[in-house]
């Protein structure tokens, strides 16, 4: 619960007085005046706990990506930082959905924390994770409702595997992409191993819009791939599914997803 006095809710002198101090910080970069927000924030407001250690950890792990941007997770300090990443990502996946009911406070939030980045030089790199992090989320949420007993991947599982999140006891495994496509779309690996690359596409609503095919091409290949390096690692036979959300069915601040687009994915996985 959102305490009455929060840090993203209240308007006031002594938040606005706050916030010029952590934009300062992080716009200078001094990370000895970023910790001493951190640890002002923290005693200010002890209800907002949750939210202010996310501040500070999705700023860092984005303002650290931005300094490697060629980073793979071959190289061992690239790999740690994706990772960190992903680790950031899923705490606050599990925020949104514990605050999911509060429109108003997570609509403040991620303009406190959009603003922040601003300053910090990283609006673009943030804007791409609202985006990746909303979806995941959506999806999370449509796979609840159909049944399939969903679990967010651990973070080596999604950095080394490609895997966003696991269902059904964590035997199958999903991949979450989002995109503007009309309506969501979903395919597995039986799917693959059954029809041809470009049947696949056809079934994209605009697949084959302004040359689109191709783009999706590479995505399926890279689904294979992924999955076939799944079943080396495992040593079993897997089966996995790739999950377009598309961004126009998802409310953007909490991550719900629209009713029909649920009804759709529990009709997939009714019959897979």
């Amino acid at each position: 619960m959102i305490k009455p006095d929060s840090l993203f809710i209240q308007k006031g002198e002594k938040q606005e007085g706050l916030q010029t101090k952590l934009l300062r910080a992080f716009a200078y970069g001094k990370q000895d005046d970023i910790n001493s927000c951190r640890e002002e924030f923290l005693q200010t407001y002890p209800g907002d706990a949750g939210g202010i250690e996310l501040l500070f950890a999705t700023v860092k792990t984005l303002k650290e990506a931005s300094i490697l941007p060629g980073s793979q997770s071959t190289d061992p300090e690239g790999s740690r930082l994706l990772i960190s990443k992903s680790e950031n990502t899923q705490n606050f996946a599990k925020y949104i959905l514990k605050n999911s009911g509060n429109r108003k406070f997570l609509k403040q939030f991620w303009g406190y924390l959009q603003k922040t980045a601003r300053w910090a030089n990283i609006e673009d790199l943030f804007v791409k994770f609202k985006h990746n992090l909303i979806t995941e989320v959506a999806a999370y949420r449509a796979l609840s409702y159909a049944g399939v007993c969903p679990v967010f991947a651990d973070p080596e599982e999604d950095i080394l595997m490609a895997v966003d999140i696991k269902i059904r006891d964590g035997r199958d495994f999903v991949q979450v992409k989002g995109s503007p496509i009309s309506d969501v779309f979903i395919v597995s690996s039986l799917d693959m191993s059954i029809l041809k690359v470009q049947e696949i596409v056809k079934l994209i609503p605009e697949g084959l819009e302004s040359g689109a095919g191709a783009f999706w091409k590479k995505v399926f290949d890279k689904f294979t791939e992924d999955t076939n390096f799944l079943e080396t690692g495992l040593g079993r036979r897997v089966v996995s599914y790739l999950v377009v959300i598309p961004y126009g069915k998802c409310d953007f601040q909490t991550g719900e997803i629209e009713q029909e687009t649920k009804e759709l994915v529990l009709d997939y996985f009714r019959d897979h």
